[in-house]
């Protein structure tokens, strides 16, 4: 599937985990936040208010006004800007909390590019019951910097008492050796080595570092409590969520996420029943309403992705 095609579909799909419906219990009857009910819909561009705030739009331009909404369906253009359903885009903002510093919202399409294992944290129990005969082996993917899977191999065996040797193995080929120590309450006393594993790859060496610090030796079995790397392929954008803070988070097909620096942005207002109707859901301030006050940490717990506020909820109290 092409990235636009796939990205699109994305924004129409909200995964079990992040659903309206499972962080608010969004049920047959509607929630009332303010003066409306929220109905479910289960499209992350779908947004509604939790608080007595308003998003903020505008044409787009440097010169352009900004107004004010509570009706909160978007949806991404061909240039994958957050646009309302009357072409407006939806507006973030900074840390800075200055509404000079408001900017329109693109979502990032592109691919993350692969990134090649540096590092290695395993987490293993060593049997203390163990012979010198028995050699217990472990096994983790890998990538190199083209996106390529390789198979880690560790085989350790013990050598002496809380003593242990490892052997490193990336797609069968030893490469590397290491003792672990342990103590006599059976925590790890030192690790020697496996700190700067040369491998090959398709293009040049990498090199690996491989951290036993929190495996123990105790007289249990053998057994394998976590393995975790830091590389991972090539990641293709699947899903976009909207957190209740108006955080935007893509998540790539890899298991990875990227959050971008801004939220969308919420303005309050002193009088928000003075604000000046513009045209049937957009606003601007006037002299008896106050002026937008835009702030970071109004965003923060007032958005609600997956779901759209009733009319008429155009202006609340």
């Amino acid at each position: 599937m092409k990235i636009k095609s796939l990205l699109i579909a994305a924004t129409l799909v909200v995964s079990t985990q992040v659903s309206a419906g499972n962080i608010y219990k969004l049920t047959k009857g509607p929630l009332t936040i303010n003066e409306c009910p929220i109905q479910e819909t289960n499209n992350v561009m779908d947004l509604a208010l939790l608080n007595k705030g308003y998003f903020i739009v505008s044409g787009g331009k440097k010169e352009s006004e900004l107004l004010f909404t509570r009706h909160g369906a978007m949806s991404l253009d061909r240039n994958y800007y957050i646009r309302t359903t009357y072409g407006d885009y939806l507006l973030a903002v900074s840390k800075k909390s200055d509404p000079k510093h408001l900017s329109k919202i693109k979502i990032p399409i592109k691919n993350l590019a692969p990134k090649a294992t540096t590092k290695m944290n395993a987490i293993i129990n060593f049997p203390a019951m163990a012979t010198e005969s028995n050699v217990y082996e472990s096994n983790m993917i890998i990538y190199d910097s083209l996106s390529i899977a390789h198979v880690v191999t560790l085989k350790s065996a013990k050598i002496g008492p809380g003593i242990w040797k490892t052997r490193v193995f990336i797609d069968e080929i030893d490469l590397d050796e290491g003792t672990l120590e342990f103590d006599v309450s059976g925590r790890l006393n030192k690790q020697a080595g496996l700190n700067h594993i040369q491998w090959p790859a398709q293009y040049g060496l990498h090199e690996l570092s491989i951290n036993f610090k929190s495996s123990t030796q105790y007289g249990n079995p053998y057994a394998i409590m976590s393995m975790l790397q830091n590389g991972y392929p090539l990641g293709i954008p699947e899903f976009m969520d909207i957190s209740r803070d108006g955080e935007i988070t893509l998540i790539y097909n890899n298991g990875q996420s990227k959050r971008m620096k801004n939220r969308i942005a919420v303005a309050l207002f002193t009088n928000p029943r003075y604000l000046e109707q513009v045209s049937k859901r957009l606003y601007r301030p006037t002299e008896q309403s106050g002026s937008a006050r835009i702030h970071w940490a109004h965003s923060e717990n007032a958005i609600l992705s997956g779901g759209l506020e009733e009319e008429p909820c155009l202006v609340t109290g």
